[in-house]
């Protein structure tokens, strides 16, 4: 039979079979994950950064755990949603992946604070509590953040509640991005990387070849390919 998934999250399946005089009993067990779509894009390359002056308004950035290592894939229900990322060399490549992860990118505010914008909502602490939310607004409460470098690992601190931070949770049946007053596990941040793009890398995978030819090709007979780089 069928079993449709009615909306974002995590479902557990189970099949059971009770067994008879013919066969014996049997189980099986299936975890599926849907995520919503990422947010500005996901495509680029992206880089470890421990400093900072590597924070940049208006850049694209990762939120991740590397331990398991997952990244930031959206927000429903007071927690931030994680996808599974693969981690090379200190980069995570997201050209020609499925959908793993959601782009964030960081804008200043009139205090010099940053914000966290996900697509057209900005991540936030509306309240003291273990919980993540967001905000149309970039003038929403709790918007603002503090960010800071110690050991890699990114201190984001919350401007309206000083004592929450952005971290993750690894716990069995958690898992995700919230905010918290204790010592969770506190996440890193991977910037796009735009300068070591080639010139004639218009797909963005880091080689000028024939695979650049055929998407410019497509573009100047007007069928821009979901990836394309103009400059």
């Amino acid at each position: 039979g069928t079993v449709n998934i009615g909306k974002p999250g995590t479902a557990t399946i189970t099949a059971t079979f009770a067994g008879n005089t013919d066969y014996k009993d049997a189980t099986a067990t299936y975890t599926i994950t849907v995520m919503k779509k990422g947010g500005v894009s996901l495509t680029g390359v992206y880089e470890k950064i421990t400093s900072t002056d590597d924070l940049e308004a208006g850049a694209n950035y990762l939120l991740v755990y590397e331990a398991t290592p997952v990244a930031y894939a959206g927000y429903e229900n007071n927690r931030g949603l994680s996808g599974n990322v693969i981690i090379e060399d200190k980069k995570i490549n997201l050209n020609n992946v499925s959908n793993i992860a959601n782009v964030l990118v960081l804008e200043q505010s009139s205090n010099g604070n940053w914000l966290i914008k996900d697509g057209e909502s900005y991540l936030a602490l509306p309240s003291a509590a273990n919980s993540l939310a967001t905000q149309g607004s970039a003038s929403g409460a709790g918007t603002e953040w503090i960010i800071s470098f110690t050991n890699g690992n990114a201190y984001i601190k919350n401007v309206s509640f000083s004592d929450y931070y952005l971290q993750y949770n690894n716990a069995v049946n958690v898992k995700c991005f919230r905010c918290y007053k204790g010592t969770q596990k506190y996440p890193v941040l991977y910037k796009e990387i735009i300068a070591q793009r080639k010139l004639g890398d218009v797909n963005g995978d880091g080689l000028v070849n024939i695979a650049d030819v055929v998407a410019l090709v497509g573009h100047i007979l007007g069928n821009t390919p979901d990836v394309f780089y103009e400059d």
